[in-house]
């Protein structure tokens, strides 16, 4: 992954010290595969700061968990949309000093038209927000959504619910829409094997 460019910061809560968005390319060319499915597979790729990136993807789906996972994690797990997606490519860290506390990035929801077919005029788009996994945890998962396309200024509510992951318990919480969620979000597909 490269790293592109730093921006804005926001105060996370209860701490005096700013995070900054830093930005990185998703890019599957340069991430090795950890498991080949029959309609999909699983990449491990090299995030922010050394920061692990698993990426799933399988029946025109993709998932996404960022950061160090536990133990918990290898009894298979998945969060994504029940609609075809993918996800479009950035993603933005947010961080303080060399920690990744959060992460964003946008879900590209591949919905049918009336004519049951995919076009542009359909598409919905969703930034997900992520709680990064720490070595000392391995806690990572997805904590919200929010519909880009119906909410002005959904970049700066996802960061909201970004500045506020550590309150957020992983497989405990159900990760919640923030703001207006459109007809072409779609809905949440999440499954964690017992």
């Amino acid at each position: 992954m490269k790293t592109l460019i730093l921006a804005f910061s926001v105060a996370l809560s209860s701490t005096p010290l700013l995070a900054e968005s830093v930005y990185t390319k998703l890019d599957l060319d340069a991430c090795p595969v950890v498991e080949k499915l029959e309609e999909g597979g699983v990449w491990r790729c090299e995030g922010w700061g050394g920061y692990p990136v698993e990426f799933s993807e399988g029946d025109l789906r993709q998932s996404l968990f960022l950061g160090h996972l536990g133990t918990w994690s290898k009894k298979g797990h998945w969060e994504s949309f029940g609609s075809f997606n993918h996800i479009a490519g950035t993603i933005e860290w947010i961080v303080q000093g060399k920690v990744a506390k959060a992460a964003i990035t946008r879900f590209i929801i591949e919905n049918a038209n009336a004519g049951g077919e995919v076009d542009k005029a359909s598409r919905g788009e969703v930034l997900v927000i992520f709680k990064v996994g720490q070595k000392s945890d391995g806690e990572a998962c997805t904590v919200g959504y929010v519909d880009a396309r119906a909410n002005p200024g959904s970049n700066d509510l996802a960061r909201k619910v970004a500045a506020e992951v550590s309150k957020f318990r992983c497989r405990a919480d159900e990760a919640k829409w923030h703001g207006i969620k459109g007809h072409s979000a779609g809905d949440a597909d999440v499954s964690y094997e017992e």
